[in-house]
C-alpha cells in the first residue's frame, strides 16, 4: 500500500481519471495548495515507511548476557542508595566575595519589594544537634 497513489483520491480512495482537478466521488479539491501540501506528505509518509521496514528487517545487536550485574539492576557508576539516619553532608561552599554578597542582598530586597505577597521577618535557625529538655522538678515526697 502506498499513501501517496497519484491514482487514488487520499480521502475516500476512489480511483482517479488522469489530470482531475477534484475527486469526481468525493468533490475533494486535488489541485488546491493545501492538496498539493498533503500529497508531498504522503510522499514523506511513504519514504518513512520504507526506511522504517528496511531497518525493521535488520537483525539488532544481541543483549550482553546476563551477569552478576543483572541481579541487581542499576546503572553503571550510578551512586546506590544506603539507609542512614543522619543527615546527607552538603557539599562545600565557596566563600563569596563583599561584592557577590552585597549583589545577593540587593537581589533579595529587590525581589521582596515588587513581590505581591507580603513577607514576614523568618524566625532565626534552630542550632544542629539534638534537643536540650530541662528535668523534670522532683515532687515532694508528702504529697
Amino acid at each position: 500500500m502506498r499513501y501517496a497513489d497519484p491514482d487514488l483520491c487520499p480521502d475516500c480512495r476512489a480511483v482517479l481519471p488522469p489530470r482531475v482537478d477534484s475527486c469526481p466521488a468525493c468533490g475533494l479539491r486535488l489541485r488546491h495548495r493545501i492538496g498539493v501540501e498533503l500529497f508531498t506528505t504522503l510522499r514523506r509518509a511513504d519514504d518513512l515507511l520504507a526506511e522504517l521496514r528496511a531497518v525493521s528487517t535488520t537483525p539488532q545487536t544481541p543483549p550482553p548476557p546476563p551477569g552478576p550485574a543483572a541481579a541487581m539492576p542499576a546503572l553503571a557508576g550510578a551512586p546506590t542508595a544506603t539507609r542512614s539516619s543522619a543527615p546527607a553532608p552538603q557539599a562545600p561552599q565557596k566563600p563569596r566575595t563583599s561584592q557577590q554578597a552585597q549583589t545577593s542582598q540587593q537581589a533579595q530586597t529587590s525581589q521582596q519589594a515588587h513581590s505581591p505577597v507580603s513577607r514576614t521577618t523568618p524566625a532565626p535557625p534552630t542550632p544542629p544537634g539534638p534537643a536540650v529538655i530541662p528535668p523534670m522538678p522532683s515532687m515532694p515526697s508528702g504529697a
